[in-house]
């Protein structure tokens, strides 16, 4: 088999999976090394809107039960960790909920707890019925 031959599309879902994982340790591995708790990326986007994406960090809570959040961009010493996490965001949802920017769009959060090694997905697909689905990775 040479790098042409067509490979079985579960094949490449097992790759893609595995990415995924592999770059989720690197986030949150990143988001610990930064001294960040819990990152959260706010995504949107449907057919007449090219999407707007916004992430937020935060360093942990206050005595009070609040969180500390850090509303400026979140940047290391070589590169910027707010793209970074983004990315991985948006890789996420598209790989649970394909497509999900095309038809009728959708929204949610990618909530990433560094702390507790979690990625979890809140996704609303925008359609004739809205669809909410959470996804825990």
């Amino acid at each position: 088999m040479n790098l042409t031959t067509p490979r079985n599309p579960d094949d490449i879902n097992v790759l893609r999976v595995r990415q995924l994982e592999a770059t989720k340790r690197r986030v949150l591995a990143e988001l610990r090394a930064l001294g960040l708790s819990k990152a959260t990326v706010q995504y949107r986007a449907d057919v007449a809107d090219s999407g707007e994406v916004q992430v937020k960090g935060s360093n942990g809570e206050h005595a009070n039960g609040t969180a500390t959040v850090l509303e400026h961009p979140i940047e290391a010493a070589f590169y910027d960790i707010a793209t970074l996490v983004e990315r991985f965001a948006l890789d996420v949802v598209a790989h649970h909920h394909g497509g999900f920017e095309s038809d009728g769009g959708g929204y949610g959060y990618v909530i990433l707890h560094a702390d507790k090694g979690l990625v979890r997905i809140e996704h609303t697909s925008i359609e004739t019925n809205e669809v909410s689905k959470e996804t825990e990775l």
